[in-house]
């Protein structure tokens, strides 16, 4: 809880509050907390891939729907609300998935470590 935190967390706290803050809808704003935390276990895991390029997270979640749509069958729900209807596990998938390929297809193996994240 907020009580909980000392000064300088707090001042986090509110920081990346207001960062989620943007994101209006409350789906939406989970997907992003749930592509940063699967981004940051899969480079915690990974300590050789070293991205230069700026990371997009509207442009992973939008990978990861892309994936997802190429898997489903016609009479099902297609795009951004499909995907927000999957379970927790598959649509981790998806999103792994579309970071796996956003950091391959990127430059990996520089020594400099300026990762941006938008």
């Amino acid at each position: 809880t907020i009580r909980m935190h000392e000064p300088f967390e707090l001042s986090f706290y509110h920081l990346v509050e207001s960062f989620f803050a943007q994101y209006q809808d409350s789906c939406y704003r989970h997907l992003v907390i749930r592509v940063l935390t699967i981004l940051a276990i899969v480079i915690k895991r990974n300590p050789e891939i070293q991205y230069r390029q700026e990371i997009c997270i509207e442009g992973l979640i939008a990978e990861s729907v892309s994936l997802f749509e190429r898997n489903i069958s016609a009479g099902e729900d297609r795009g951004i609300q499909g995907f927000h209807r999957l379970s927790c596990r598959t649509s981790d998938s998806y999103i792994g998935r579309a970071i796996v390929n956003t950091l391959l297809c990127g430059e990996i193996g520089h020594n400099q470590t300026d990762c941006k994240i938008q």
